[in-house]
Protein backbone atom coordinates (compact mmCIF):
# COMPACT_ATOMS: atom_id res chain seq x y z
CA UNK A 1 0.00 0.00 0.00
CA UNK A 2 1.20 3.36 -0.93
CA UNK A 3 1.77 6.27 1.58
CA UNK A 4 -1.08 8.85 1.29
CA UNK A 5 0.36 12.15 0.64
CA UNK A 6 0.25 14.54 4.20
CA UNK A 7 -2.90 16.71 3.87
CA UNK A 8 -3.47 20.41 4.64
CA UNK A 9 -3.40 20.46 8.94
CA UNK A 10 -6.53 21.98 9.17
CA UNK A 11 -7.73 19.71 11.89
CA UNK A 12 -8.15 20.82 15.51
CA UNK A 13 -5.31 19.08 18.26
CA UNK A 14 -6.58 19.28 21.48
CA UNK A 15 -4.96 18.09 24.35
CA UNK A 16 -6.33 18.17 28.29
CA UNK A 17 -3.37 17.46 30.80
CA UNK A 18 0.20 18.73 31.40
CA UNK A 19 3.01 16.31 31.86
CA UNK A 20 2.84 13.66 34.89
CA UNK A 21 5.59 11.49 35.99
CA UNK A 22 4.81 9.49 38.64
CA UNK A 23 5.83 5.61 40.49
CA UNK A 24 2.91 3.40 41.08
CA UNK A 25 4.02 0.73 43.22
CA UNK A 26 6.57 -1.73 41.29
CA UNK A 27 6.61 0.80 38.37
CA UNK A 28 7.30 4.21 36.49
CA UNK A 29 4.55 5.43 34.80
CA UNK A 30 5.93 8.38 32.38
CA UNK A 31 2.87 10.26 30.74
CA UNK A 32 4.20 12.71 28.38
CA UNK A 33 1.02 14.57 26.38
CA UNK A 34 1.44 15.27 22.75
CA UNK A 35 0.09 18.07 21.24
CA UNK A 36 0.23 17.61 17.90
CA UNK A 37 0.57 15.47 14.83
CA UNK A 38 3.38 14.24 12.99
CA UNK A 39 3.54 13.72 9.21
CA UNK A 40 6.84 12.43 8.85
CA UNK A 41 7.81 8.71 9.86
CA UNK A 42 9.10 8.84 13.84
CA UNK A 43 9.14 6.35 16.12
CA UNK A 44 9.08 6.93 20.53
CA UNK A 45 11.45 4.90 22.92
CA UNK A 46 8.36 4.10 25.05
CA UNK A 47 4.81 3.23 24.30
CA UNK A 48 2.60 5.71 22.19
CA UNK A 49 -1.33 5.50 22.83
CA UNK A 50 -3.49 7.82 21.37
CA UNK A 51 -7.23 7.93 21.82
CA UNK A 52 -9.96 9.72 19.48
CA UNK A 53 -12.86 11.89 21.25
CA UNK A 54 -14.10 12.49 17.94
CA UNK A 55 -13.61 13.19 14.54
CA UNK A 56 -11.01 10.68 12.16
CA UNK A 57 -7.33 10.40 11.19
CA UNK A 58 -4.81 8.21 10.40
CA UNK A 59 -1.71 6.41 11.63
CA UNK A 60 0.27 5.21 8.64
CA UNK A 61 3.30 2.61 9.70
CA UNK A 62 6.43 3.24 8.61
CA UNK A 63 8.28 0.07 7.43
CA UNK A 64 5.28 -0.94 6.23
CA UNK A 65 3.30 1.50 4.86
CA UNK A 66 -0.13 -0.02 5.76
CA UNK A 67 -2.98 2.56 7.27
CA UNK A 68 -4.96 2.32 9.72
CA UNK A 69 -7.64 4.51 9.92
CA UNK A 70 -9.38 5.49 13.66
CA UNK A 71 -12.54 6.92 14.35
CA UNK A 72 -14.38 8.32 17.33
CA UNK A 73 -13.69 5.75 20.33
CA UNK A 74 -10.93 4.18 18.99
CA UNK A 75 -7.51 3.76 20.93
CA UNK A 76 -4.71 3.04 19.33
CA UNK A 77 -1.52 1.12 20.66
CA UNK A 78 1.58 2.18 19.19
CA UNK A 79 4.82 -0.31 20.24
CA UNK A 80 8.03 1.49 21.16
CA UNK A 81 10.41 2.26 18.42
CA UNK A 82 7.41 1.17 16.16
CA UNK A 83 8.06 3.69 12.78
CA UNK A 84 4.88 5.92 12.36
CA UNK A 85 3.23 9.20 11.41
CA UNK A 86 0.10 10.45 11.75
CA UNK A 87 -2.34 12.44 8.93
CA UNK A 88 -5.80 13.93 9.25
CA UNK A 89 -7.96 16.27 6.98
CA UNK A 90 -11.38 16.79 8.95
CA UNK A 91 -11.08 18.34 12.56
CA UNK A 92 -10.57 15.72 15.54
CA UNK A 93 -9.82 16.07 18.72
CA UNK A 94 -7.61 13.36 20.97
CA UNK A 95 -5.16 12.77 23.43
CA UNK A 96 -1.44 10.97 23.09
CA UNK A 97 0.36 9.93 25.43
CA UNK A 98 3.66 8.19 26.21
CA UNK A 99 4.20 4.96 28.92
CA UNK A 100 6.96 3.28 29.83
CA UNK A 101 7.47 1.00 32.73
CA UNK A 102 10.23 0.82 34.80
CA UNK A 103 11.16 -1.33 37.90
CA UNK A 104 12.06 0.25 40.75
CA UNK A 105 14.82 0.23 43.16
CA UNK A 106 14.35 -1.96 46.53
CA UNK A 107 11.12 -3.83 44.89
CA UNK A 108 10.37 -6.82 46.78
CA UNK A 109 9.06 -10.29 45.86
CA UNK A 110 5.41 -9.45 45.52
CA UNK A 111 5.93 -6.13 43.38
CA UNK A 112 8.40 -7.82 41.31
CA UNK A 113 5.71 -10.46 40.10
CA UNK A 114 3.24 -7.65 39.49
CA UNK A 115 6.15 -5.99 37.55
CA UNK A 116 7.10 -9.30 35.50
CA UNK A 117 3.24 -9.69 34.52
CA UNK A 118 3.25 -5.70 33.14
CA UNK A 119 6.67 -6.26 31.64
CA UNK A 120 5.65 -9.07 29.55
CA UNK A 121 2.18 -7.34 28.40
CA UNK A 122 3.83 -4.29 27.37
CA UNK A 123 6.65 -6.16 25.38
CA UNK A 124 4.35 -8.33 23.56
CA UNK A 125 2.68 -5.61 21.34
CA UNK A 126 4.62 -5.60 18.45
CA UNK A 127 2.51 -4.04 16.06
CA UNK A 128 0.12 -1.53 15.84
CA UNK A 129 -3.16 -2.68 17.76
CA UNK A 130 -6.24 -0.78 17.57
CA UNK A 131 -8.93 -0.99 20.66
CA UNK A 132 -12.53 0.07 21.19
CA UNK A 133 -14.31 -0.63 24.33
CA UNK A 134 -17.21 1.04 25.84
CA UNK A 135 -15.68 0.84 29.83
CA UNK A 136 -12.61 2.87 27.95
CA UNK A 137 -14.50 5.30 25.88
CA UNK A 138 -16.50 6.22 29.60
CA UNK A 139 -13.08 6.66 31.39
CA UNK A 140 -11.78 8.63 28.32
CA UNK A 141 -14.87 10.82 28.63
CA UNK A 142 -14.42 11.29 32.29
CA UNK A 143 -10.59 12.08 32.25
CA UNK A 144 -11.20 14.77 29.46
CA UNK A 145 -14.20 16.70 31.73
CA UNK A 146 -11.92 16.28 34.67
CA UNK A 147 -8.82 17.82 32.76
CA UNK A 148 -10.41 20.46 30.97
CA UNK A 149 -10.38 22.30 34.42
CA UNK A 150 -7.35 21.61 36.32
CA UNK A 151 -7.17 24.53 38.51
CA UNK A 152 -9.94 22.74 40.11
CA UNK A 153 -8.74 19.33 40.21
CA UNK A 154 -5.55 18.25 42.24
CA UNK A 155 -2.51 16.41 40.41
CA UNK A 156 -3.41 13.20 42.41
CA UNK A 157 -7.16 13.03 41.09
CA UNK A 158 -5.81 13.35 37.78
CA UNK A 159 -2.55 10.80 38.48
CA UNK A 160 -5.22 8.11 39.92
CA UNK A 161 -7.56 8.39 36.49
CA UNK A 162 -4.44 8.21 34.16
CA UNK A 163 -3.27 5.13 36.38
CA UNK A 164 -7.00 3.44 36.06
CA UNK A 165 -6.73 4.09 32.49
CA UNK A 166 -4.00 2.64 32.00
CA UNK A 167 -4.41 -0.70 33.74
CA UNK A 168 -7.62 -1.03 31.44
CA UNK A 169 -6.01 -0.98 28.41
CA UNK A 170 -3.25 -3.44 29.32
CA UNK A 171 -6.15 -5.30 30.66
CA UNK A 172 -7.46 -5.38 26.89
CA UNK A 173 -4.44 -5.42 25.05
CA UNK A 174 -3.94 -9.14 27.36
CA UNK A 175 -6.65 -10.06 25.61
CA UNK A 176 -6.24 -8.93 22.27
CA UNK A 177 -2.86 -10.67 22.56
CA UNK A 178 -1.50 -14.12 21.72
CA UNK A 179 1.33 -15.06 23.82
CA UNK A 180 3.33 -18.34 24.05
CA UNK A 181 3.53 -18.83 27.94
CA UNK A 182 -0.42 -17.43 28.37
CA UNK A 183 -0.67 -15.18 31.00
CA UNK A 184 -3.20 -17.00 33.87
CA UNK A 185 -6.24 -15.52 34.73
CA UNK A 186 -5.04 -15.91 37.99
CA UNK A 187 -2.14 -13.37 37.24
CA UNK A 188 -4.41 -11.08 35.74
CA UNK A 189 -6.70 -10.71 39.21
CA UNK A 190 -3.88 -10.75 40.85
CA UNK A 191 -3.08 -6.98 38.76
CA UNK A 192 -6.33 -6.03 38.52
CA UNK A 193 -6.36 -5.95 42.52
CA UNK A 194 -2.88 -4.83 42.86
CA UNK A 195 -4.63 -1.36 40.93
CA UNK A 196 -7.75 -1.25 42.76
CA UNK A 197 -5.50 -1.39 46.01
CA UNK A 198 -3.31 1.44 44.93
CA UNK A 199 -6.49 3.66 43.89
CA UNK A 200 -7.97 2.87 47.03
CA UNK A 201 -5.15 3.91 49.06
CA UNK A 202 -4.46 7.43 47.24
CA UNK A 203 -7.74 8.12 47.32
CA UNK A 204 -8.09 8.08 51.07
CA UNK A 205 -4.75 9.80 51.26
CA UNK A 206 -5.96 12.44 49.90
CA UNK A 207 -9.79 12.62 50.76
CA UNK A 208 -10.11 11.78 54.16
CA UNK A 209 -11.70 15.27 55.28
CA UNK A 210 -13.82 14.96 52.77
CA UNK A 211 -17.71 14.37 53.76
CA UNK A 212 -19.05 12.07 50.85
CA UNK A 213 -16.02 10.74 49.87
CA UNK A 214 -16.96 7.28 49.19
CA UNK A 215 -19.08 8.39 46.31
CA UNK A 216 -15.90 9.62 44.38
CA UNK A 217 -14.13 6.22 44.66
CA UNK A 218 -17.03 4.43 43.80
CA UNK A 219 -16.88 6.57 40.48
CA UNK A 220 -12.97 6.07 40.30
CA UNK A 221 -13.04 2.41 40.33
CA UNK A 222 -16.32 2.19 38.06
CA UNK A 223 -18.47 0.57 40.81
CA UNK A 224 -21.40 0.98 42.48
CA UNK A 225 -21.05 2.50 46.76
CA UNK A 226 -22.18 -1.14 47.88
CA UNK A 227 -19.75 -2.91 45.51
CA UNK A 228 -17.21 -0.58 46.52
CA UNK A 229 -17.50 -0.93 50.52
CA UNK A 230 -17.49 -4.43 49.94
CA UNK A 231 -14.16 -4.23 47.73
CA UNK A 232 -12.41 -2.17 50.43
CA UNK A 233 -13.50 -4.55 52.77
CA UNK A 234 -12.12 -7.41 51.43
CA UNK A 235 -8.60 -5.65 50.34
CA UNK A 236 -7.68 -4.13 53.63
CA UNK A 237 -10.10 -6.06 56.13
CA UNK A 238 -11.93 -2.76 57.20
CA UNK A 239 -14.14 -0.92 56.02
CA UNK A 240 -14.35 2.04 54.76
CA UNK A 241 -15.17 4.37 57.54
CA UNK A 242 -12.42 2.77 59.30
CA UNK A 243 -9.71 3.32 57.00
CA UNK A 244 -10.48 7.13 56.67
CA UNK A 245 -10.76 7.66 60.74
CA UNK A 246 -7.43 5.85 60.84
CA UNK A 247 -5.65 8.39 57.96
CA UNK A 248 -7.32 11.38 59.90
CA UNK A 249 -6.04 10.13 63.23
CA UNK A 250 -2.39 10.04 61.60
CA UNK A 251 -2.98 13.37 60.39
CA UNK A 252 -4.03 14.76 63.24
CA UNK A 253 -1.20 13.54 64.67
CA UNK A 254 1.51 15.14 62.80
CA UNK A 255 -0.75 18.62 62.87
CA UNK A 256 -0.86 18.33 66.97
CA UNK A 257 3.10 18.85 66.76
CA UNK A 258 2.05 22.39 65.31
CA UNK A 259 1.89 25.05 68.23
CA UNK A 260 0.17 27.28 65.43
CA UNK A 261 -3.10 25.18 64.96
CA UNK A 262 -5.52 25.32 67.59
CA UNK A 263 -7.92 21.99 67.93
CA UNK A 264 -10.67 23.91 66.43
CA UNK A 265 -8.31 24.25 63.19
CA UNK A 266 -7.10 20.79 63.14
CA UNK A 267 -10.88 19.31 63.65
CA UNK A 268 -11.75 21.06 60.51
CA UNK A 269 -8.54 20.32 58.39
CA UNK A 270 -9.06 16.51 59.06
CA UNK A 271 -12.99 16.42 58.57
CA UNK A 272 -15.12 17.42 61.54
CA UNK A 273 -17.32 19.97 62.00
CA UNK A 274 -16.30 20.73 65.44
CA UNK A 275 -13.78 20.03 68.06
CA UNK A 276 -16.46 17.68 70.13
CA UNK A 277 -16.36 15.73 67.33
CA UNK A 278 -12.83 15.43 66.97
CA UNK A 279 -12.16 15.08 70.69
CA UNK A 280 -14.82 11.91 70.85
CA UNK A 281 -13.41 10.07 67.58
CA UNK A 282 -9.34 10.86 68.99
CA UNK A 283 -10.12 9.47 72.40
CA UNK A 284 -11.39 6.12 71.10
CA UNK A 285 -8.98 5.87 68.89
CA UNK A 286 -6.17 6.46 71.37
CA UNK A 287 -7.55 6.57 74.88
CA UNK A 288 -6.01 9.81 75.46
CA UNK A 289 -7.61 13.43 74.67
CA UNK A 290 -6.05 15.56 71.72
CA UNK A 291 -5.14 18.45 74.44
CA UNK A 292 -3.12 15.51 76.17
CA UNK A 293 -1.34 14.04 73.09
CA UNK A 294 -0.24 17.82 72.61
CA UNK A 295 1.40 17.71 75.70
CA UNK A 296 3.30 14.76 75.53
CA UNK A 297 4.45 15.97 72.34
CA UNK A 298 5.48 19.07 73.58
CA UNK A 299 7.40 17.43 76.34
CA UNK A 300 9.06 15.05 74.04
CA UNK A 301 9.93 17.92 71.84
CA UNK A 302 11.70 19.42 74.62
CA UNK A 303 13.80 16.96 75.46
CA UNK A 304 15.09 16.01 72.47
CA UNK A 305 16.28 19.75 72.69
CA UNK A 306 17.93 19.48 75.96
CA UNK A 307 19.66 16.27 74.91
CA UNK A 308 20.60 17.94 71.82
CA UNK A 309 21.83 21.03 73.61
CA UNK A 310 23.91 18.93 76.31
CA UNK A 311 25.80 16.88 73.69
Amino acid sequence: MNQPKPKDNNYKASIFLDNIIFHVRSTQINVVVEPEIHQNPHCHFSMEIQYLFNGSMTILEGETNNAYTLTAGDCCIVPGEHHHSTDASDPFERITFNWHIEKNSGCDTANSKEYDILEKIYNSVDDITIIHDEILIQMMNQYKVISNDPKRVAIVERRTMLLNIIMHIMSLMAKQISFDNPISSQQHESTEKSSRKWIIEEHISSNYYVPDGLSGLAKKLYLSERQTRALVLKTFGKNYKEMIIEQRMENANIMLRNPLLSLDEISQQIGYRSYSGFYLAYTKYYGISPEEKRKKLKEFSNKEKEKKNNT
